[in-house]
């Protein structure tokens, strides 16, 4: 232990909240997006996700009746992917799948905290324990313990830290960057697909496309789980290009009623969030919140890729529900879409993948940044 550090439980460094749910039977609670509602998937899997937006809002009157988090509060996830760890830039809520710690000050500063939570990830994934849904309930949460350091020596560690960080974030703006440069080159080729400003062939999806769901085998069965075959869900797209793994497996026996996604299979988020969208390249299942387009001869998967990608006001536009927003099946099908000829598809495609290329080099050069990161974090934690 180092000079003036300290061994303190993270009960002891503030209050510990558990987050909860507004009733979405009243439908007052959702009706305006007054506050940020924070769900695990708002939270990166990787460094510290400073929240100043989310996918999902409450109103005022369901907020004034929530467990409220000022900004600076720390948030784990506890429930299903343990360990992710988020700072809010705003006041907020969160759901029942998080923990927070409004944090004393005068002890310890929000990011050293949440630095200090960040490296205790595998030791949360070992107490939450269970085999179908890992869970971490606030007593178990709160008794963990870390080292703490004087103030001002937190504020140097976090200084560090946050350079590293920042380099990550830099990166990660390059890489959207080249996204703009993705979406600019479709828009010169083909116009807006939806105005179909240039007058290519218009087909229904149906016509050019097989639309392939999913389901989710039955969570209390635990021979259905833990297996080999890739199973998504919409949470694990966060708009990546390609999606080559996912979180959780299923069994042989979970799949053999199942409809199995090809390679290149485009996927799309139905229901809330509506309107992510990756390409698969490897065959892999998912749950009932999508509805997948796998290409006939007629489309290529680029261009349907990128055609879907920022069209989510437009997919939500089609969704059903008074709550949470669904496409239907039959509801996909019948999206009409411009069919541009499919050479002019693949030039488009070539171009999309060099710049997937350029792309790899930057998220490269990120995993160099983040393996000094882990090392120093190590450094200072363990």
């Amino acid at each position: 232990m180092r000079e003036g550090w300290e061994i303190r439980k993270l009960g002891d460094l503030g209050q510990v909240i558990t987050g909860s749910t507004p009733s979405t039977k009243d439908e007052s609670n959702y009706s305006s997006p007054d506050v940020c509602f924070v769900k695990p998937s708002d939270i990166e899997k990787t460094g510290i996700t400073t929240i100043s937006h989310t996918e999902f809002h409450i109103s005022q009157k369901a907020f004034q009746q929530s467990r409220k988090l000022p900004k600076e509060s720390v948030l784990t996830t506890c429930i299903g992917i343990i360990g992710k760890v988020g700072v809010l830039g705003v006041d907020a809520t969160c759901n029942q799948q998080i923990n927070a710690i409004i944090p004393d000050k005068t002890v310890i500063l929000s990011r050293f905290l949440a630095y200090s939570i960040l490296s205790k990830q595998h030791l949360l994934s070992s107490i939450a324990n269970a085999p179908v849904v890992p869970i971490i309930n606030k007593g178990e949460f709160s008794s963990v313990a870390i080292p703490v350091p004087p103030i001002a020596e937190q504020e140097k560690i976090v200084a560090e830290l946050d350079c590293l960080t920042g380099i990550i974030e830099k990166k990660k703006q390059q890489l959207e960057e080249l996204d703009n440069l993705a979406q600019s080159t479709f828009y010169d080729m083909f116009g807006d697909p939806i105005a179909n400003e240039k007058g290519w062939e218009v087909k229904k999806l149906k016509e050019v496309a097989e639309i392939v769901g999913g389901s989710t085998p039955k969570t209390n069965v635990e021979e259905y789980w833990n297996g080999e075959n890739p199973w998504v869900a919409p949470a694990e797209l966060h708009q990546n290009h390609y999606i080559s793994s996912t979180e959780r497996g299923i069994s042989n026996e979970a799949a053999k009623n199942m409809t199995l996604l090809p390679v290149g299979s485009v996927l799309l988020s139905s229901r809330a969030p509506i309107g992510k969208v990756s390409i698969t390249t490897i065959p892999m299942y998912c749950n009932q919140g999508f509805k997948n387009v796998v290409c006939s001869k007629r489309l290529n998967n680029e261009y349907v890729y990128q055609l879907l990608l920022g069209k989510t006001e437009y997919l939500n536009s089609l969704g059903t529900g008074a709550t949470f927003k669904e496409i239907s099946k039959k509801t996909t099908e019948n999206i009409s879409i411009a069919v541009p000829p499919i050479e002019l598809q693949e030039v488009f495609a070539e171009q999309s993948k060099a710049i997937e290329k350029q792309k790899e080099l930057i998220k490269k050069s990120i995993q160099e940044t983040e393996t000094l990161f882990n090392i120093r974090m190590d450094y200072w934690f363990n």
